[in-house]
């Protein structure tokens, strides 16, 4: 039964883990482990179920919900139909977790040799290792995925749920940084990062498993490439025969003020910031936008970037036409079906745009010719239209709304999109998800 498309059964997690602030902070003080088991065996909110298949194992695997990586799930295993899936909020184990640390860490502070942190690591420990026993009791969980290595929370999670033959998958999300942040994050990974202690790694290319081999973060035999899941929904829009009549749109992926930059894993240290390129660029779309008021414009922005849109809206006030829309909540892949040319710098999503077949501009001027941000670039090559100012962005803009999209991506775009995101062929979910049960698969038996 659905309400307002809510299937009804679902109606109890959603309200348990909307309070779990509240429960888990309170049986976790008070030593509750078995009830915690109990009550989060509750708080699964069942997100996909397999059609029933024969002669096939069918596995329940929990991943922790995150806003790009829950793409990768929803576009990319989910149609694979070979699991049922249940998301839990990654917060329920940082409330876990936080009672018995010490003193507040981050992802690239939580190794540590003192021995109060050592203490603290223990007691996490004992307690999720009987928290898991107990769950067993109320729940079947086969294999647990996340999309990072590094998450401080469930660090001791993924050591007891590999020792209980439960597998902790990791799906490496971060994996596409320009070449400076590339050996930055080696370098943090080897100073502040303790070793993996799951199962398997999934990682989107042959740069990110190297990355965490010489990261000293994971043996490399734990290390499976994949990938970029969400791709194969954009290459699947590509095929499309979408012939719908519209007004023309030009999709503006945010500048990130900090985009590649050293503030991602310094971020007291270091002040540097895209801002004259996101001004400069923002400035140029507003004034596009009010010049021709049939063509619309979109904005779309990530959770973690609301403090930047905070700053537009207080910079730019009256000078934002009404053809102008800032979103964060549309999904990506509805707004790059409806949109002619995509704007973007530095961003991940561009990939998604090149495998859409949409025509792309990268604006490339104010800090990105300056020689402090040597090497903090992403190389998009020949599959973007690269501009120098902003009134060849708005030249190029014109000119790329009068021209067709090409379903056909040329060899050297198929080649960046294998280099980058390991998606050249639209099939990445179902290698995701063929890895995931063979992982799983060889865990239980």
């Amino acid at each position: 039964m659905k309400i307002f498309n809510l299937k009804l059964y679902n109606l109890i997690p959603i309200i348990l883990q909307r309070f779990s602030k509240f429960w888990v902070t309170f049986l976790v003080k008070r030593n509750k482990p078995k009830l915690l088991a109990k009550i989060f065996a509750l708080s699964l909110y069942e997100y996909s179920r397999v059609e029933k298949k024969k002669n096939i194992k069918i596995f329940n695997v929990i991943f922790l919900n995150k806003s790009i990586f829950y793409d990768d799930i929803k576009q990319g295993l989910v149609p694979q139909n070979l699991f049922n899936l249940y998301y839990v909020e990654r917060n329920f184990f940082k409330l876990i977790v936080n009672h018995f640390l010490p003193y507040t860490v981050v992802d690239n502070s939580y190794k540590s040799e003192k021995n109060e942190m050592k203490l603290a690591k223990k007691k996490i420990s004992n307690f999720l290792s009987v928290f898991i026993d107990h769950l067993d009791n109320y729940f079947k969980v086969d294999g647990v995925l996340t999309g990072n290595i590094v998450y401080w929370a469930e660090q001791e999670l993924a050591e007891c749920l590999d020792k209980k033959n439960i597998s902790f998958i990791a799906c490496q999300k971060e994996s596409i940084q320009a070449p400076e942040l590339y050996k930055e994050i080696i370098n943090v990974r080897t100073k502040g990062n303790e070793p993996f202690k799951g199962t398997a790694v999934l990682t989107y290319n042959k740069k990110t498993a190297v990355q965490l081999v010489k990261g000293k973060m994971v043996d490399q035999k734990k290390i499976h490439i994949v990938g970029m899941p969400r791709l194969d929904s954009y290459h699947r829009l590509r095929m499309s025969n979408n012939t719908k009549r519209r007004k023309k749109r030009i999709l503006c992926l945010l500048i990130s003020l900090v985009s590649q930059l050293p503030c991602l894993i310094y971020p007291f240290t270091d002040k540097r910031r895209w801002s004259d390129i996101a001004n400069l660029t923002h400035k140029s779309l507003f004034e596009f936008a009010h010049k021709n008021p049939n063509i619309e414009i979109v904005i779309k922005y990530k959770p973690s970037d609301r403090w930047q849109i905070d700053i537009i809206y207080k910079k730019f006030k009256d000078r934002i036409p009404p053809n102008v829309r800032i979103t964060m909540t549309e999904s990506l892949l509805s707004l790059m079906e409806n949109s002619d040319v995509v704007v973007g710098h530095n961003s991940s999503a561009m990939f998604e745009a090149i495998a859409c077949g949409k025509k792309c501009i990268v604006p490339h001027y104010a800090e990105a010719l300056r020689k402090e941000f040597k090497g903090r670039l992403i190389d998009f090559k020949n599959a973007v239209v690269m501009v120098s100012s902003p009134d060849e962005l708005k030249l190029k803009l014109t000119q790329c709304l009068n021209e067709k999209m090409n379903k056909i991506l040329s060899n050297s775009k198929l080649l960046l999109l294998d280099e980058w995101v390991g998606n050249a062929d639209g099939l990445s979910g179902k290698r995701m998800a063929n890895k995931i049960f063979d992982i799983i698969e060889q865990k239980t038996n």
